[in-house]
């Protein structure tokens, strides 16, 4: 049997427009809770005395719980799940996350941040096993071994990035740079003492956002680096170096090092 438009019955939400199907009682998008007062005060008295279908209730176990599935139902199950986007990036698939490529507004960072304040860390108790440990050291050792090799202090780590750009522009000075050269207590990346030149390489975790402030520790650590050696602090952040290498090459060579 047809209807016609004429015969639709009138949106629930009172907005006195009728939907398009004789089965929907709401116009899409009209179900979504009204923040008019009015409205919400109507739905409020309407529902006065009515008793939740779930009231009483208890919810049962789930469908799943205990069950065993077979060598062949895993198997299914993961090519089913092949290509689609996961969050957790040891799953197999696409390696992609719900909030990749998301900006979060300063206000959602905040609340986010308020939120898990005081929270236990959820890896705060764990051990790892015998075979992570010994992951991480023949890791470190083989750090250890990388920054011996090339001649530089086994103190602290120094990272692939931060080793290419302090290479190269040694290789367009005509000084040498010394590698976590260590002075007032603190290792910097690079020193410069001909020309009483610092070199900071700065990784993501020297800010409190996305590349822009510094953290209070690391200003603090370059005043008090500046003032003891009287000397001048080239900063390199690390996102700069891989975006444009070659402006960071040129505002080096006007600090006079050729």
């Amino acid at each position: 049997m047809k209807y016609l438009v004429d015969d639709m019955p009138l949106c629930v939400c009172g907005c006195g427009e009728k939907v398009s199907r004789i089965s929907n009682k709401y116009i899409s998008g009209h179900n979504k809770p009204s923040t008019d007062p009015i409205v919400r005060q109507f739905i409020s008295d309407s529902l006065q005395g009515n008793i939740p279908w779930n009231k009483g209730k208890k919810t049962g176990p789930s469908w799943n719980k205990g069950k065993v599935m077979s060598p062949e139902s895993k198997r299914k199950m993961s090519e089913s799940l092949k290509g689609r986007l996961v969050w957790n990036k040891n799953l197999k698939g696409v390696q992609i996350g719900p909030n990749i490529g998301k900006t979060f507004s300063e206000e959602s960072k905040k609340k986010m941040s308020d939120s898990h304040k005081g929270q236990i860390p959820w890896i705060k108790g764990k051990h790892h096993s015998s075979k992570t440990k010994f992951l991480l050291r023949e890791c470190l050792i083989k750090q250890i071994e990388i920054q011996k090799n090339n001649g530089e202090p086994v103190c602290p780590t120094i990272g692939k990035n931060e080793r290419c750009c302090l290479d190269i522009l040694e290789n367009i000075s005509k000084y040498s740079i010394k590698r976590n050269f260590k002075v007032f207590g603190y290792f910097v990346d690079g020193y410069i003492e001909d020309i009483n030149l610092v070199i900071e390489f700065d990784e993501k975790f020297h800010f409190i956002d996305d590349w822009k402030t510094y953290r209070s520790k690391d200003i603090e650590r370059e005043s008090e680096i500046a003032a003891y050696l009287g000397c001048i602090i080239f900063r390199i952040k690390e996102i700069d170096w891989k975006n444009d290498s070659n402006k960071i090459v040129n505002d080096f060579l006007l600090m006079g090092v050729i």
